[in-house]
């Protein structure tokens, strides 16, 4: 983190990027309302641990922050690739900082990428979207006729 500090300062960037570290709960909307692109740029340690689809990229795309992210874990999951945000291999940072240089040549587009990447994340994440399809994926087991021979031969694939 510090030599990232130290690029920056050198870089006369230090009005333009903002290291924060850990954020308190009730900070964390305004912070994401403060800015335009929320970054994950995640990468795979020596043990091979990943991160599953982590929430801070989710919490960003739902208050309409376009992501850059990296191929890394479950990080793709969150987002809708060239219309919510973008997908960069990890350690490329070439590609970050196009992907950051387009972004921002394209400000126009800021709020159509919000407005998907927000819409992505109430379809796929919202926590009352999610309980509903599973209660719908129990009453379908509940209602399944346990002596019906369809039940042995048939896949499950849940209409959900």
């Amino acid at each position: 983190l510090m030599a990232l500090q130290q690029l920056v300062k050198r870089l006369k960037l230090s009005s333009n990027v903002e290291f924060t570290g850990a954020v308190a709960n009730e900070s964390v909307v305004k912070l994401y309302n403060a800015h335009h692109i929320f970054l994950c740029t995640s990468i795979t340690p020596s043990n091979g641990d990943q991160d599953g689809a982590a929430n801070s990229p989710k919490e960003a795309a739902a208050t309409g922050m376009p992501l850059i992210i990296t191929k890394h874990g479950g990080l793709p999951e969150v987002m809708l690739e060239g219309k919510s945000g973008w997908c960069i291999n990890e350690g490329d940072s070439a590609e970050l900082a196009k992907q950051i240089t387009q972004m921002h040549s394209k400000r126009n587009q800021l709020e159509q990428w919000s407005l998907l990447g927000a819409e992505f994340i109430r379809q796929n994440f919202d926590i009352t979207a999610l309980n509903q399809q599973m209660l719908r994926i129990y009453k379908y087991e509940q209602n399944w006729d346990a002596s019906s021979t369809e039940k042995n031969n048939r896949s499950k694939h849940y209409k959900i």
